[in-house]
């Protein structure tokens, strides 16, 4: 009954249904079309984006990174391992691409390697061997796939071309990160991999961040006395959740 009724009414929806999403203007003309039935991260963050875009918007780095990287991991992710003089050299140089929404510096076969997790459609591996290689980042290619294989073998002529084998993972992961106070701010593995890249290129990281990413860093830098802890590598969903009970715990 009611308001609730009246607006029911007027973008014709039985009350009886599942909840959906609609977002409109101040005149109540939809931005996006009506979001049912998909409860994912990527069908919100995609429809957000279609609601910017038509509302001539500005997309923040932050919402666009975010609908990249889970449609990806959704739909197109795929992996590749490279290896070269210094993984933590080879994170900054391989997280800046984009397509690339994930980097681990790890050991394989005796060497410090960087795998990396990649949008196919948006980066393909050729590409984004050949970049590696260009920046020095690919003095073996440890191949997932038999197409990778075959595209290492005779696209890029690299001799050092192997199968991957058992990963091991550095203990200290996103070293640049690591060193700054975004170490205890909760990032999507894309935001951790750019941030990581900007902060050896000396370039802003916090063009990336949220609004809530940007209180929270602010507030860390009022209380750095209070015992923070590295939330790199951690889940975004966990980190919140342990980064807001430090919060609590001394407000």
């Amino acid at each position: 009954g009611g308001k609730d009724a009246a607006t029911l009414a007027l973008y014709e929806e039985p009350s009886w249904n599942n909840p959906v999403v609609r977002i409109v203007d101040k005149n109540e003309r939809a931005l996006a079309k009506r979001l049912a039935g998909d409860y994912s991260l990527e069908g919100l963050v995609s429809t957000m984006i279609a609601a910017l875009k038509r509302d001539k918007r500005a997309i923040p780095e932050y919402l666009r990174l975010l609908g990249q990287e889970w449609k990806a991991k959704a739909e197109n992710a795929e992996e590749a391992i490279f290896a070269m003089y210094c993984f933590w050299t080879g994170e900054t140089v391989l997280g800046a691409l984009e397509g690339v929404i994930k980097t681990e510096a790890g050991f394989m076969g005796g060497q410090e390697v960087v795998r990396v997790l990649f949008d196919k459609d948006v980066l393909p591996f050729e590409e984004l061997a050949k970049k590696a290689a260009r920046q020095k980042c690919a003095a073996s290619i440890y191949y997932t796939t038999e197409e990778q294989k075959e595209i290492a073998n005779s696209a890029l002529h690299n001799n050092q071309v192997r199968e991957a084998s058992k990963f091991r993972l550095d203990k200290e992961q996103k070293f640049y990160l690591s060193k700054t106070a975004y170490r205890f701010i909760p990032l999507t593995e894309t935001q951790a991999a750019r941030i990581n890249s900007r902060l050896i290129k000396k370039e802003n990281p916090k063009i990336i961040l949220s609004p809530r990413q940007l209180a929270l860093l602010n507030y860390y830098e009022l209380r750095p006395d209070l015992g923070w802890k590295s939330l790199i590598g951690i889940p975004i969903e966990i980190a919140w959740e342990n980064a807001m009970d430090k919060v609590r715990a001394w407000d």
